[in-house]
């Protein structure tokens, strides 16, 4: 399992439970500049579902070396993206 990543310009650390609501907040102002890149969500889902689900996938998935859920940090803490390796 990925503990973190020292890049040359931002860390990378496994996504955790408190990063929901910026994960929430980024995605609601993105939406729709995402829109022709991203499905949209199912009416019954929102962006707390699939932060959750992922969440759940990670954890899984780090367990089984299958992939990675990463979120980069910048020097103030604000989170400059999230990111997928798999």
């Amino acid at each position: 399992m990925i503990v973190s990543i020292q890049t040359d310009l931002v860390p990378l650390r496994p996504v955790r439970p408190e990063d929901q609501s910026e994960f929430v907040r980024v995605n609601e102002i993105s939406r729709e500049h995402w829109m022709p890149w991203m499905p949209t969500l199912p009416p019954d889902k929102s962006f707390d579902d699939v932060f959750e689900e992922g969440l759940v996938l990670g954890e899984k998935s780090a367990r089984e070396e299958t992939e990675a859920r990463l979120v980069a940090i910048l020097p103030d803490g604000r989170i400059a993206g999230f990111f997928a390796l798999t």
